[in-house]
């Protein structure tokens, strides 16, 4: 049984009682005013239900308010006129079987019936139809939300899609550059890399992946950064192994690592530090990426230096998180600092 039938059966089942209790306070108690009563909510929710067809035939539920108007008042007069007639005519040859009298019948009495069902149709016609616009504007928003998953998700593959290639082509050519140098050393690279890969080709499957598997894709990148930079980059990682469950966006501290090391160590001819932590700070996961260096460029520009991976981590983390996740770069002495804050 639908919504509709559940609540039209409860609403007229409320009024024959009200209706029965009225007419018992009125004339007192018989079987013909009983059965007369049970007569009327019975026509009244058959007179509503085909009020409700017509309806549904010709979708006034779409029609604006001053389209509305007059049909619904001609429907509302309609039915309860037939609603008045069906009760007056039937529940009259009821009434004289039951007690062997006639029923006392006259046009005003049919006219105060009409009234008097055309409120109770009026009521009706405004509960069915804020039961319909409520269910309407319920679909709406399910079909709002479900668009609007389905241009997030794109958006997010997009710029997944935007990562993988950038990250892949620096490792390759690293690996390159040692393999007639140290092909043992090589061959270790490689294996990082084959896990990077199968990384990165699950990653694209998940909106999130755990800590722990972060923090071991992001040694493999060191790994594989060091043959380029040797000597030149130093790394530390402070996490505390309890946060590895910890789920955050995946290839998040992988590229703000790859930005450090870019746009910091990079730039340095002596080289520096690049130190990842992470912390739980309330409902908040603070990951924090330092790399020696300076947020300005050697240029005499004021502007910092930010590079391209920043603007796709910030749109990721507004797709995933909306304004609950923060990402912020400053300064602190000799140290460029990355900071990320992750709801819990």
């Amino acid at each position: 049984m639908s919504n509709f039938w559940k609540l039209h059966i409860i609403i007229w089942s409320i009024f024959s009682l009200f209706n029965g209790l009225v007419q018992l306070a009125v004339a007192g108690f018989s079987i013909e005013v009983t059965v007369l009563a049970l007569i009327s909510g019975a026509f009244g929710c058959a007179t509503t239900w085909g009020f409700r067809e017509v309806v549904k035939k010709y979708r006034w539920e779409d029609w604006t308010p001053s389209q509305l108007i007059l049909p619904l008042i001609a429907g509302v007069v309609t039915t309860a006129f037939i609603w008045s007639s069906l009760t007056l005519s039937i529940g009259g040859v009821l009434y004289q079987l039951i007690s062997g009298s006639d029923y006392p019948f006259t046009i005003s009495h049919l006219f105060i019936n009409w009234i008097n069902m055309g409120l109770v149709v009026m009521i009706w016609s405004l509960m069915y139809f804020s039961y319909v616009l409520f269910k309407k504007y319920q679909r709406a928003e399910i079909e709002k939300w479900k668009l609007q998953a389905a241009a997030r998700e794109a958006e997010l593959n997009l710029l997944k899609s935007q990562i993988n290639p950038h990250f892949l082509f620096n490792a390759l050519n690293n690996i390159r550059a040692l393999i007639l140098e140290d092909p043992t050393k090589a061959r270790k690279m490689l294996t990082n890399l084959s896990d990077i890969f199968r990384y990165s080709i699950n990653y694209t499957k998940d909106q999130k992946v755990s800590l722990g598997s972060e923090i071991e894709i992001v040694q493999h990148y060191i790994e594989l950064a060091s043959i380029q930079y040797e000597d030149k980059l130093q790394y530390q990682m402070k996490v505390d192994p309890s946060l590895y469950s910890l789920s955050i966006p995946p290839m998040l501290i992988q590229l703000l690592v790859e930005n450090a090391i870019k746009h910091g160590i990079a730039r340095l001819p002596e080289g520096g530090d690049v130190e990842v932590k992470a912390s739980q700070q309330g409902q908040q996961l603070l990951i924090e990426v330092r790399n020696s260096g300076s947020l300005f460029s050697s240029s005499k520009t004021t502007e910092p230096s930010t590079g391209i991976g920043l603007d796709n981590i910030r749109e990721r983390l507004q797709l995933l998180y909306d304004s609950q996740a923060k990402l912020g770069l400053r300064q602190d002495e000799e140290m460029v600092v990355a900071e990320v804050r992750i709801p819990l």
